[in-house]
């Protein structure tokens, strides 16, 4: 009796003292999708973004109110601040198009910015190794496009409205600030041709066909013509997004 009551003693601290970190097997290819997705892959942030804010205490307040968390974390440096601002970059994202704010669209393009010329990440032993800098390229990328996105009404019942990205001289509202937006002209002509309206490619998927097969038949079809830069005939459309050429 008293060797079967301790077994049952030693299974119950056994149990309650389960501890909340384990180790499963797991297929590879979920474990790569689960570490190398961001927030432009996934609705989530990335596991570093996760990191940090377990480690602050924040999952669950951002959760509730993510301006908040978003205005402590602006507020607060650390001895690792590229994590920081990383995270930043990618929680402004999700809260911009969750909200259709573009303030805090433009500034996940700003902490992006940040995290890429911060000198910590730069001087790290192998920083082109860390992720997180293609995926800063892309964000500040996208997140910049967005956030200098505007619609127009369709012209008649079946069409959609038209998503166009504005590059005009203005200044926009942040969150925690402003920025002022400034073009050169001379960096709107490509190839000898001046692009006058700009549209977001990400929104876009490429059909591609090999050279010299192109036909009716195969969907494939020539590219329009547009006309030369003379100051008085321009090009309507243009496929290509260029951020302005400077941002203060």
């Amino acid at each position: 009796m008293p060797r079967f009551a301790l077994l049952v003693a030693l299974l119950a601290v056994a149990g309650a003292c389960a501890t909340p970190v384990g180790v499963t097997r797991e297929d590879p290819k979920v474990l790569y999708r689960a570490l190398s997705k961001s927030v432009l892959s996934a609705d989530t942030p990335s596991a570093f973004t996760e990191q940090l804010l377990r480690r602050r205490g924040l999952d669950e307040a951002f959760e509730k109110d993510p301006e908040a968390v978003l205005a402590e974390l602006h507020q607060t440096r650390t001895s690792r601040d590229s994590d920081r601002l990383f995270a930043l970059a990618e929680l402004s994202f999700i809260h911009g198009r969750e909200t259709h704010k573009r303030g805090y669209l433009l500034a996940s393009a700003v902490y992006a910015y940040a995290y890429l010329a911060n000198p910590e990440r730069r001087t790290q032993v192998a920083p082109a190794a860390d992720p997180r800098v293609r995926w800063a390229v892309d964000l500040y990328n996208v997140a910049l496009t967005f956030g200098l996105m505007e619609s127009s009404p369709p012209a008649n019942d079946v069409d959609r409205p038209r998503d166009d990205v504005l590059l005009t001289d203005r200044t926009l509202d942040l969150p925690f600030g402003r920025i002022q937006l400034q073009g050169r002209p001379e960096q709107f002509v490509w190839g000898g041709y001046r692009l006058t309206r700009f549209i977001p490619l990400i929104d876009y998927q490429v059909r591609a066909c090999a050279t010299g097969i192109a036909s009716p038949a195969s969907g494939c079809r020539s590219p329009p013509r547009s006309h030369p830069s003379t100051g008085r005939r321009r090009t309507e459309r243009a496929s290509a997004f260029r951020p302005p050429s400077k941002c203060r």
